[in-house]
């Protein structure tokens, strides 16, 4: 067995690390890498303590291994190695690293709404989440001491309490919004070119894979998810209006504005590919506006196509086209 893993993980269990160092030996535990030193490193810490697993650590270990799916090596070692090991380690090691990170109860939740739907959300921390249509977001029941964390797919509109100890992170496929306590809009559709950071009061830092940006209220980010490069601009007083029925769509595309009024009003559009061009057009629409309105407008400031409104979806044709 390498002796240097044995080390490793035998410094691990006895608190010798740094709390970056532990999250990353984690990580690493539960890799592919060196899984046999692992095994028998992991037995041998057993052995030295001899313990027994009981009913309990196997039910735990089998929840774990059915959430990651385990059908490779690491399956032998789930349910034969780590349960006699956790079932003597987690009493002693005071709950944390690999074994509580895997066994930890700690429960997800997660919160989606549909086409034409927006939800109210209240967060453990007393934050206020706005759910836009088509939208979900993911968080811990409990918030950790350092940091809360939410994951977003779709468009939320937040109000974080503010805590000068606790960081809140929102979390996009491509960017992070990092905070103390705040009001701001995230837009990160994954059908849309764009992620867009919209600030109304505090401060945000907006973390993009090359560069940190910091705004100020009533400044917007728009980063570029093909062209990995973000801009700034100043927003104006309805840029978020969508949480009092107002949808602003700015300087975009066509094909993009479909794709908002979809989420807005719950059908789908069926338009050729020949419609779609990068010309950007500004429309603004209310939620008391009626589809046939909100088609009509669009025709006179587009022109060239026919549209025919079914129950649930609407074709759009060149015009004059057969």
């Amino acid at each position: 067995m390498d002796n240097n893993i044995s080390k490793l993980i035998t410094r691990y269990f006895n608190r010798r690390h740094n709390p970056d160092t532990e999250t990353k030996i984690q990580q690493w535990l539960i890799d592919d890498n060196h899984v046999d030193d692992k095994e028998k490193a992991l037995f041998e810490i057993w052995e030295q303590l001899d313990g027994k697993a009981d009913k309990a650590a196997f039910a735990s270990l089998k929840e774990v291994n059915d959430k990651i799916g385990e059908t490779s090596h690491k399956s032998w070692f789930m349910t034969h190695t780590l349960p006699r090991v956790a079932a003597v380690l987690i009493p002693i090691v005071t709950l944390t690293g690999v074994l509580l990170f895997q066994l930890s109860k700690v429960e997800t939740i997660e919160i989606a709404t549909l086409a034409a739907e927006q939800q109210e959300i209240n967060l453990p921390d007393g934050s206020i989440v706005w759910l836009n249509a088509c939208s979900k977001i993911s968080y811990p029941e409990k918030f950790k001491e350092s940091v809360r964390n939410v994951t977003l797919t779709g468009e939320a509109y937040f109000s974080v309490s503010k805590s000068e100890t606790k960081r809140f992170v929102v979390s996009t496929k491509e960017i992070d919004i990092e905070v103390l306590g705040t009001q701001f809009n995230v837009k990160a559709y994954p059908e849309e070119k764009t992620v867009t950071t919209t600030l109304k009061s505090g401060k945000v830092t907006v973390i993009t894979p090359d560069e940190n940006y910091t705004l100020r209220p009533n400044q917007e980010l728009v980063y570029n998810t093909q062209e990995k490069s973000a801009k700034t601009g100043t927003i104006s007083s309805e840029a978020v209006g969508w949480r009092d029925g107002v949808s602003i769509y700015a300087d975009m595309t066509m094909e993009d504005i479909l794709k908002g009024i979809e989420r807005q009003y719950g059908l789908k559009f069926n338009f050729p590919e020949s419609l779609i061009s990068n010309d950007k057009y500004s429309i603004k629409i209310t939620n008391k506006e009626s589809i046939e309105a909100v088609m009509s407008v669009l025709q006179d400031m587009i022109g060239g196509f026919d549209y025919k409104i079914g129950k649930t979806e609407i074709i759009i044709v060149k015009k004059n086209s057969k």
